[in-house]
């Protein structure tokens, strides 16, 4: 999508259609296979052993999927524990309420120093960020925050306890996940400051079972898988990038980042669309997957992707020729 166009709705509306969906889908499913056996052949440490066999002349063994992806799987899982825990810790009601009874201002300052993916935010030196610290150190109060993440957090206990995992899982339009609400509704926003990228990244560590996150490495996953497809939109774009068509500067490139505006619920689809294909995958080896996680298992993909193509995503979000 074009930056100069982003008030322009249509195209917000078409994305949702059911038509555009499955044409979408359609282009993700066929390139799915991919990146999975590219997941597979990277972590199996196959150019590795392709070297040794050519010097030495050794003659490799046969490795078995399943015994690639089940320690994958296992290490995510892991990694994804040991960050969870500390946003479980922070992000539960009786904390905050601690903060609401005796220093609301309080919990901005807990949030600058204890909550990872804001305290990076606050710290980074990137020149795009700087309006973002601004609105957060200047114009944002504690209050406003305090305010947000307790409304998050009960509509996600809410969330979770109405879509039990035997209709959750089963789930395949965009309508039936009823999300929309955490992108337009007041009380689940501070604009400029806490949009889809922190509330997505705060509920999958909470619950990964019913809530993906929307940030650079699942929208670029989509966007690859997806074949860099406009699907006939009317700016002739990927609906998953952003690109700042404002400013053109005739010697560097146009910077092509994320669309942080992307659709909640419908980046939940998709994920639950993919995650479905990476069960079919574990199933077929005799794999049992666990669905409290399947976002984790669905990330484990978008990381590889993102792997694949660093050097163009790179080239893409202008690394190097701007501080990012």
């Amino acid at each position: 999508m074009l930056r100069t166009q982003i008030e322009d709705e249509n195209e917000f509306m078409v994305i949702r259609t059911k038509e555009h969906i499955e044409k979408v889908w359609s282009a993700v499913k066929s390139n799915f296979d991919k990146y999975w056996f590219s997941m597979i052949e990277r972590n199996s440490g196959a150019d590795k052993l392709k070297e040794l066999e050519e010097k030495f002349r050794v003659i490799r063994k046969q490795v078995k999927d399943i015994d690639v992806i089940r320690p994958l799987f296992i290490e995510k899982l892991r990694d994804y524990d040991n960050e969870a825990s500390i946003y479980r810790k922070f992000f539960n009601k009786d904390y905050l309420e601690e903060f609401q009874d005796h220093d609301p201002n309080g919990f901005k300052r807990a949030l600058k120093s204890d909550c990872p993916i804001i305290r990076d935010a606050v710290n980074s030196r990137r020149e795009a960020l700087q309006e973002w610290q601004y609105k957060f150190n200047k114009l944002t109060t504690g209050q406003e925050f305090l305010d947000i993440f307790r409304n998050l957090l009960d509509f996600a206990e809410d969330y979770v306890t109405i879509h039990k995992e035997q209709s959750f899982g089963k789930l395949d339009d965009l309508e039936s996940y009823g999300l929309d609400q955490l992108d337009d509704e007041p009380e689940y926003r501070i604009e400029g400051v806490i949009g889809s990228g922190i509330k997505s990244c705060v509920l999958y560590y909470l619950y990964p079972r019913c809530f993906p996150r929307l940030n650079r490495g699942s929208m670029y996953g989509l966007y690859f898988l997806s074949g860099k497809d406009h699907f006939g939109l009317g700016s002739r774009t990927s609906e998953f990038l952003m690109i700042y068509d404002r400013t053109i500067i005739t010697d560097k490139n146009i910077k092509m980042d994320h669309n942080y505006w992307y659709p909640y619920g419908l980046l939940t689809l998709y994920a639950m669309r993919l995650y479905r294909l990476i069960d079919d995958k574990a199933k077929s080896m005799n794999l049992a997957l666990e669905s409290d996680f399947r976002f984790v298992y669905v990330i484990c993909l978008f990381d590889e992707i993102w792997q694949k193509h660093e050097e163009l995503i790179n080239t893409m979000m202008c690394v190097g020729e701007m501080d990012f």
